[in-house]
């Protein structure tokens, strides 16, 4: 990922990616979500990450939805697959919608990585994802 100054106008300010794994988020396929950590380094092993989050996931839930592709968001929707990209806080549990309009990831290659973007109403995020089982 670029500086925080680096991206063009329209894009979330995101912290740096901590480690040097090569993606900034990670496909939860057992609780259909992309985790997208804020300050930590995206792990396989800790799902949900630690502290927080966007956490992106869709509907219908459980149904094998997501998470490449392009879908709407789900906000006022009834479109039968759509997402919902929420601000999770691990510490507290929280978790706190976040408005969007767009989500879009190319399918994964034979490394388990895809890439794309999630819209929030704190801008676009742009995503490299690592599948995890």
């Amino acid at each position: 990922m670029n500086d925080a100054g680096d991206w063009p106008d329209g894009y979330a300010h995101l912290p740096p990616p901590q480690g040097n794994q090569g993606y900034n988020a990670v496909w939860s396929v057992s609780e259909q979500t992309v985790y997208v950590p804020l300050f930590s380094a995206p792990d396989c092993s800790v799902i949900p990450p630690y502290g927080q989050s966007y956490a992106v996931s869709f509907r219908p839930s459980g149904s094998g939805v997501g998470p490449s592709g392009t879908f709407t968001a789900c906000w006022g929707n009834t479109a039968p697959t759509c997402y919902d990209v929420s601000y999770w806080n691990s510490a507290d549990g929280s978790l706190h919608a976040s408005e969007g309009d767009s989500y879009t990831l190319s399918a994964f290659d034979g490394d388990g990585l895809a890439t794309g973007q999630v819209e929030t109403n704190q801008g676009i995020v742009p995503l490299v994802v690592k599948s995890c089982p």
